[in-house]
């Protein structure tokens, strides 16, 4: 408890903010309570405590609103509609008008909703302020697009959708290990079936027909979509992540990012080193407390790998994020790793000796 309580008096939180309520619990011993002695029987004094401490959200009454701000997809039923429900009620088999991103307007029709619970989603005959639901049974949207009222549609601010930064080459896979760890050996269905759903996402031919380029807004959403993947059973070869380049005005331009790294004092030196050198110029710089808050603005290319290398340089303390700024004009080339890499070529545990010798 002390600690919790020196670590928000050092990011900076307000008398109210020290003054927190406190549950004891186990999550592996599915229990929480007042007292860290007493184990009780379930997770019933948590709920509690977030009645009690926390402000029930205000339900906004009036006509229907819903900012789509996902995408699913159904072999069954189609593309399925994500969001928030913003204002009003929203009901099975309503009619409705889709706000489009350009202005447009669509009459249509809702076929069905559906809730989230769990992992899982279940049908429901209305929704209101404040819930997340699916709706079922439009043809024409995007993300961005408002479902709204029929007679009076009022959309809402739409939201922006980053453009690809980052792309990778997949591939069949070709190797030594060929069918020894998926069931399915070629993947262009499944990427045909996320751009069902991820609209950031791009898939151009390559060079061979078993060879795909695909573009997405970062290292963190290719890796996201390779995992995935691997775990639905699809065995690929993916190359290294290569930045997406723009010629503007006859300028090379890459994407910058806006990076954020909070980080204790004695470790900000090192910070502010290794950033430059990946061709970061720093753009702020605060303390807080025995903290520190650094910005910068860093290429796309940078950031690749640079995650690990942060917490290594900072005994696992920093905090790290960063998010697409804007296209700039090239920053020229950045020092590479001095290592090498080895293949593997066959199964079997790697040692010491032999990665020796290879070296």
């Amino acid at each position: 408890h002390e600690m919790v309580f020196d670590l928000m008096f050092e990011l900076g939180g307000t008398e109210e903010q020290l003054n927190f309520p406190v549950v004891y619990g186990s999550a592996k011993n599915n229990w929480m309570g007042e007292d860290w002695q007493k184990p009780t029987e379930n997770i019933d004094y948590l709920l509690d405590t977030i009645l009690e401490y926390i402000p029930a959200p205000e339900r906004l009454e009036g006509t229907p609103q819903l900012l789509i701000t996902s995408l699913d997809y159904s072999n069954y039923t189609g593309r399925i509609a994500i969001g928030r429900v913003h204002r009003g009620t929203i009901t099975e088999g309503m009619n409705i008008t889709i706000a489009h991103r350009d202005g447009t307007m669509e009459k249509t029709k809702i076929k069905e909703l559906q809730t989230f619970e769990g992992m899982g989603r279940q049908k429901a005959t209305a929704v209101s302020s404040g819930d997340i639901c699916a709706v079922i049974g439009l043809e024409k949207f995007e993300i961005g697009d408002t479902i709204t009222d029929f007679e009076n549609p009022e959309p809402l601010p739409t939201i922006a959708i980053d453009e690809p930064t980052m792309s990778m080459l997949f591939a069949i896979n070709d190797s030594p290990f060929f069918g020894k760890e998926g069931k399915f050996c070629t993947s262009r269905q499944r990427l045909e079936k996320e751009l069902q759903k991820d609209l950031a996402l791009r898939v151009e031919q390559g060079a061979d027909t078993d060879r795909w380029i695909v573009s997405g807004r970062g290292v963190l959403h290719l890796s996201v979509l390779v995992e995935t993947m691997r775990r639905e059973g699809y065995e690929l070869q993916v190359g290294q992540p290569q930045v997406i380049y723009h010629e503007i005005d006859g300028v090379r331009h890459e994407p910058i990012e806006e990076l954020m790294i909070n980080v204790p004092e004695e470790f900000a030196s090192k910070m502010i080193d290794m950033v430059t050198r990946r061709k970061g110029e720093m753009v702020k710089m605060e303390s807080a407390g025995d903290r520190v808050n650094l910005e910068f603005d860093m290429p796309s290319r940078g950031i690749i790998g640079l995650n690990n290398l942060v917490l290594t340089l900072s005994a696992g303390e920093a905090i790290i994020a960063h998010r697409f700024l804007e296209f700039q004009p090239w920053k020229g080339d950045i020092e590479r790793r001095q290592n090498g890499s080895i293949i593997a070529m066959e199964t079997g545990n790697a040692f010491a000796y032999a990665l020796n010798n290879l070296q």
